[in-house]
């Protein structure tokens, strides 16, 4: 397992789907939001050199995934906004498809990929990311 092994994230293969998956843990989390929002988070993200890989899942709707580091508190007043934004937090054990996974839609892929060495963004840095892109003017208020 090569993303086990360059990166040190708990990947496996899903016996029943055969796909490369990642294993959300305490090290390393996941924020899923549209594709069209994730371009503009990960471009303040960029901004701030605070960027990390994403996975692009294939779709009429695609979805990013925004691979983090560990997890931490959040209040109900800003879960609530995330949730009306479409932004889903991935919870401890759930299990991200990891390219070049094959799923009905297509083949998910890296909107940015992985890097040696570099630590996974701050999950906070995300979220507040992920805000500030959602009253971009780009990207507009939904």
């Amino acid at each position: 397992m090569a993303y086990q092994h360059l990166y040190g994230w708990p990947t496996g293969v899903d016996p029943a789907t055969r796909r490369l998956v990642l294993a959300v843990s305490e090290n390393v989390n996941a924020i899923v939001m549209r594709a069209e929002l994730g371009v503009e988070t990960q471009s303040l993200l960029s901004q701030q050199m605070l960027a990390g890989p994403v996975i692009a899942l294939p779709g009429d709707c695609p979805d990013w995934i925004f691979l983090t580091g560990p997890a931490t508190s959040i209040s109900t007043r800003t879960l609530s906004a995330l949730s009306h934004l479409g932004v889903r937090l991935q919870k401890l054990g759930a299990f991200i498809p990891l390219p070049p996974s094959r799923l009905d839609s297509g083949v998910v892929r890296w909107a940015s990929g992985p890097t040696v060495g570099r630590d996974l963004p701050p999950w906070t840095a995300v979220l507040a990311a992920t805000r500030s892109a959602s009253i971009s003017p780009m990207c507009g208020v939904r």
